[in-house]
């Protein structure tokens, strides 16, 4: 009586123990895939399933491999329609609850066969040690969840989910250890056990989890490696198309749109520099005589086509860096490393090719310019201001002594 008694008090503990892991792997399950379960028939789906596992573990006395597949197939399956997830996924999560079921099976079996004596699984399964064996399974099995739940990331295990190369990876090592499982649980009924077997059990189980666990931690770690490359490649990307963007706004802030030369920004802030690094410089200030009349008598199309002109030859004659455009008719040249002589005949030059630009009807306009020519070796200690200053005044002088000359 007592021993019936310890029979079914093991058995109703099993069962207990079979529900509370089920509805916490349910639970685990929709953390991890994000997905909803059935809605209807949701309480009654696991401790059916716990009753339909343990009437075939303990009373029906068939073969722990078709137990196991039939564990398999059902939890396939319930991946498969509960969360509505490609049956990568679904082989995935199978493997996982499977191994470790089937795993502390396995250690806990030669662990209590070694302790207890059982020489095979007739004598075992007649005994209320076997449901006693049953329960603890169920309850390492819980504990082992939780572990797992704790040390394991979700978000890393959603990474390797959404790694198609790792999942399938992860998801080929746990069939092959499953399927080791499944060969070797044909020895779980075999008779008689002997003590090297029973050894053999325990020390496989516990290699079988060092490689589960070596091959899934190696596929979550990859996975989270790949994430975080993406993410680079990406921040990669964003940042040269920045740099192009930030670059494209430099250009366009330093250059001036109708003429091409660059920006009254940027000649003075590049004359700042060269007066810093106190080198030889000239700079010559440019007016473009007669613009106004050409715009007054033949349109501002044809003023604009003056401009660019003048902006075309002093280009063609310095480097493009050194030519701005200050606004209106007036534009800035730097000429380094040239004396005001050197200045005066490229001046000329230009006067020169201009006239050769245009072949207006009206005599009265001459494309020429007035410049100014400044040597910042001759002022000492000056500022920007300064030169700009004293080639502006010799601009003057030349356009008022052009004005009297006419």
């Amino acid at each position: 009586m007592v021993q019936l008694c310890k029979y079914w008090g093991f058995i109703l503990a099993s069962y207990a123990a079979f529900i509370i892991y089920g509805f916490k792997a349910c639970r685990y399950s929709r953390e991890i895939l994000g997905m909803p379960v059935f809605t209807r028939g949701r309480g009654i789906m696991v401790p059916a399933a716990a009753l339909a596992v343990l009437w075939m573990v303990v009373f029906s006395g068939i073969p722990m491999i078709v137990v196991y597949i039939f564990l398999y197939s059902l939890l396939s399956l319930y991946f498969l329609l509960a969360f509505q997830n490609s049956l990568s996924v679904a082989l995935f999560a199978s493997s996982i609850y499977l191994f470790h079921t089937a795993d502390l099976y396995m250690l806990l079996f030669g662990v209590f066969s070694m302790i207890c004596r059982i020489r095979s699984m007739e004598s075992f399964r007649g005994s209320y040690l076997y449901p006693a064996l049953i329960l603890l399974v169920a309850l390492a099995s819980t504990i082992s969840l939780e572990v797992f739940r704790r040390t394991i990331s979700q978000d890393a295990i959603q990474k390797l989910i959404s790694n198609r190369n790792q999942l399938y990876f992860t998801t080929t090592s746990q069939l092959l250890i499953d399927a080791y499982l499944f060969i070797l649980s044909i020895a779980f009924d075999g008779n008689p056990y002997t003590g090297l077997m029973l050894l053999f059990f325990v020390v496989t189980s516990v290699l079988l989890f060092g490689a589960f666990y070596t091959s899934f931690i190696h596929a979550v770690k990859m996975s989270i490696l790949e994430v975080y490359e993406t993410k680079s490649r990406e921040l990669e990307q964003l940042l040269e198309q920045t740099n192009r963007d930030i670059g494209e706004l430099k250009s366009e802030a330093y250059t001036d749109v109708l003429t091409n030369t660059s920006s009254r920004r940027y000649g003075l802030l590049a004359l700042q520099r060269a007066l810093k690094e106190k080198k030889k410089l000239c700079v010559c200030m440019i007016d473009l005589d007669g613009l106004k009349y050409v715009n007054d008598t033949l349109g501002h199309q044809e003023g604009d086509r003056y401009l660019t002109a003048v902006a075309r030859v002093l280009l063609e004659l310095f480097e493009r860096k050194n030519v701005s455009r200050l606004g209106g008719d007036e534009f800035l040249v730097l000429l380094p490393d040239r004396n005001e002589e050197e200045a005066e005949l490229l001046m000329q030059e230009v006067n020169k090719r201009l006239a050769q630009f245009f072949l207006w009807p009206d005599k009265k306009i001459c494309p020429i310019v007035s410049y100014g020519i400044a040597d910042a070796q001759k002022l000492p200690f000056c500022s920007v201001s300064d030169l700009l200053h004293a080639a502006d005044e010799k601009m003057y002088e030349m356009k008022k002594h052009r004005k009297k000359a006419d």
